[in-house]
């Protein structure tokens, strides 16, 4: 945990990477999160149906740690649309699942 948190990536991706161990979401299902699935008064991510791998909707507890990570990570996406993790090049409309796979590849 402690390399997670002095992850040599970029901000964004070390937020992908916090957030992935602190709520134990996979990668295409926080990747694809949007800002309005975070219940900022209860807590609370849910995750629509849809992303899940069953098909039904998933509610996750936010920690105090997942929570402020969040308000860090908005203060950087926030303003560029709905998506939490916008891609930052031309791969797509979010964040490529390579990015994530490379930084823990340099984590060791």
């Amino acid at each position: 945990m402690r390399a997670v948190w002095d992850c040599p990536g970029g901000f964004i991706t070390q937020c992908a990477l916090k957030l992935t161990a602190l709520t134990w979401l996979r990668s295409s299902e926080l990747r694809f999160g949007t800002w309005n699935e975070i219940s900022w008064e209860d807590g609370l991510w849910v995750v629509p149906a849809g992303r899940m791998k069953r098909k039904r909707k998933h509610i996750v507890p936010l920690a105090t740690q997942s929570l402020a990570t969040l308000k860090l990570l908005r203060s950087f996406t926030g303003h560029k649309g709905d998506l939490m993790f916008p891609a930052q090049g031309r791969t797509g409309p979010v964040m490529s699942e390579n990015t994530m796979e490379a930084a823990m590849k340099s984590l060791g």
